[in-house]
């Protein structure tokens, strides 16, 4: 991209703030700095890696939380899922609207007379 003349003194400055930024991210351990350059020579961060820090507060967990919960034996007030005798009957959503209520079981087949 080129700069024109007038505005070298501006990219200069925003070079000068570019590498002191640059120095500011490896001093606080970030991996990544993403810039751009406009036309009139303005400089900007878009944005930059997390530290290791930032990086853990953001993964953190609460206190107590349960990493293996499969390990647990079963709380008392857990519901107990209920037979699979007991789910036997089938209940279907019908739209009224849009469909029309048919047998869940088709009608046995009438055999074929011989003409």
């Amino acid at each position: 991209m080129r700069v024109p003349v007038r505005h070298w003194r501006t990219l200069f400055h925003y070079l000068r703030r570019l590498e002191a930024s640059f120095a500011e991210a490896k001093a606080d351990g970030r991996a990544y700095v993403n810039w751009h350059l406009r036309e009139d020579g303005v400089i900007w961060i878009s944005e930059w890696g997390l530290t290791e820090a930032e990086q853990k507060g953001r993964c953190a967990l609460p206190d107590g939380f349960d990493r293996t919960p499969w390990l647990r034996p079963a709380l008392a007030l857990d519901a107990v899922a209920p037979p699979l005798s007991a789910l036997s009957e089938v209940a279907l959503f019908l739209d009224h609207v849009w469909t029309v209520p048919a047998p869940l079981v088709p009608p046995a087949p009438t055999p074929l007379k011989p003409p």
